[in-house]
């Protein structure tokens, strides 16, 4: 009986980061389809506000969020993030990708007023730990609403995977967590109709 020889195993990348990464591309496929207005190409919000985003976490240092662990910490410095600072500016980006004018929060008849404002919720934030991958997951959810009728237009939820690019397991960049959440609510916005209407983005 003839024994096949067993195939090296990757290199390059820790065995127990698969776990996360593997975890997160799952959660990318199952993220729902957006739940778009039938009539959004008629109404045609526009110029849109981008709201301060929420925080819906039991955690409360989001604004400040450090991606080091203690060891990290205590070698480079925090690294801090403002994570929620980032969505924002992730949702404007998009935004204006897809051809929309931006509002942003003024004092009542200092000019134009939005058609409609653009909501962040974050609904869980968590560190996995460096023997599961190590990297951050996150869920949150992006909302349109018209002012003038306080109605959805838009509405998807998404799913944000920051995995360390780092073999030996240690802890995500700054900067890796700034473009991965660029990059999801990209993803989450991807299906927002462009303006103005009918033009394809």
């Amino acid at each position: 009986m003839k024994h096949r020889a067993m195939k090296p195993p990757l290199r390059g990348i820790d065995p127990a980061a698969w776990i996360f990464i593997l975890l997160g591309a799952a959660a990318g496929c199952a993220q729902s389809p957006a739940r778009i207005h039938p009539r959004f190409q008629e109404i045609a919000p526009n110029p849109i506000r981008v709201a301060p985003v929420e925080n819906q976490t039991w955690k409360e240092n989001l604004d400040q969020y450090s991606t080091a662990g203690l060891l990290q910490r205590a070698i480079l410095g925090p690294g801090t993030v403002n994570v929620l600072e980032e969505f924002r500016r992730g949702a404007q980006e998009a935004l204006e990708k897809r051809g929309y004018a931006l509002l942003e929060t003024a004092p009542e008849g200092a000019g134009a007023k939005p058609a409609a404002e653009l909501r962040i919720r974050i609904l869980s934030w968590d560190r996995i730990p460096a023997f599961e991958g190590a990297g951050i997951e996150g869920r949150f959810e992006v909302e349109l609403i018209r002012l003038e009728a306080q109605e959805s237009l838009y509405f998807r939820n998404g799913h944000l995977s920051a995995a360390s690019r780092n073999p030996s397991g240690v802890g995500v960049t700054p900067l890796d967590l700034e473009r991965s959440i660029r990059s999801a609510v990209g993803r989450a916005l991807g299906e927002l109709p462009a303006f103005p209407p009918g033009v394809k983005r």
